[in-house]
């Protein structure tokens, strides 16, 4: 029985050892320290290196917190920086005259609406009370027909007239009135050499709306002299 005690119950300290440990108290002191990995001062109610190390860095984030900056103040930088807003967007600038009338590319972009492609816009300006865009049929082969866009303070009012001609051009202008120039065709010419001469018109706001002080060529191809 004495044998198979010894098998299952692990064996003791000798006496000698046992009596050794009984007489050094310092050093089962030291393993536990060793155990909790802190140091020991060797005074009873002092605390351990390792103790005074724990106490000193929240006093030290304390500290950073109270006077604003230390390392506490350093490590929110990251995270501040990470979700400061960008660049704030702004409106891109107003194309429109100080008038309120519409920019040349405004009023381009009037004449592309109707069909046409603009050929000269240097008698438009928004500032005067008449002005002149002019047009080429956008799906011409030929330079032909063209048109006349009238616009009043920058607002697009009218054409020239209802039924396009095969060449028109801008002269000059004034402040309310716009000079155009229509090359006149005989019956037998070609489209590309008119022979009959041109036709200056004056167009005039008349406060209402911009009408012809002058009379339009007609636009027949039977006539002696046609814009055509």
């Amino acid at each position: 029985m004495t044998a198979g005690r010894s098998a299952r119950e692990p064996s003791r300290p000798s006496g000698a050892a046992e009596g050794a440990a009984a007489h050094d108290p310092a050093g089962m002191r030291a393993g536990h320290d060793a155990a909790r990995g802190t140091g020991h001062t060797g005074r009873a109610g002092r605390p351990t290196n390792g103790r005074r190390l724990a106490l000193a860095l929240p006093l030290a984030a304390l500290a950073a917190l109270l006077t604003g900056g230390g390392p506490v103040a350093a490590a929110a930088s990251p995270a501040a920086s990470s979700t400061a807003p960008g660049p704030v967007a702004t409106a891109s600038p107003t194309t429109a005259s100080p008038t309120g009338g519409l920019s040349v590319a405004q009023a381009i972009a009037v004449v592309r609406a109707s069909g046409y492609t603009p050929t000269d816009t240097t008698g438009y300006d928004p500032d005067r009370t008449l002005s002149v865009i002019l047009g080429m049929l956008a799906t011409s082969v030929d330079g032909h027909p063209q048109r006349a866009f009238l616009f009043h303070d920058g607002r697009y009012v009218a054409t020239d007239a209802a039924v396009p001609s095969a060449t028109v051009s801008w002269i000059w202008s004034t402040d309310d009135t716009v000079a155009l120039q229509y090359q006149l065709y005989r019956p037998e010419d070609p489209m590309c050499c008119p022979t009959a001469g041109a036709a200056t018109v004056r167009f005039s706001w008349n406060g209402a709306a911009a009408a012809p002080r002058d009379t339009l060529p007609p636009t027949g191809w039977n006539a002696p002299a046609s814009r055509r």
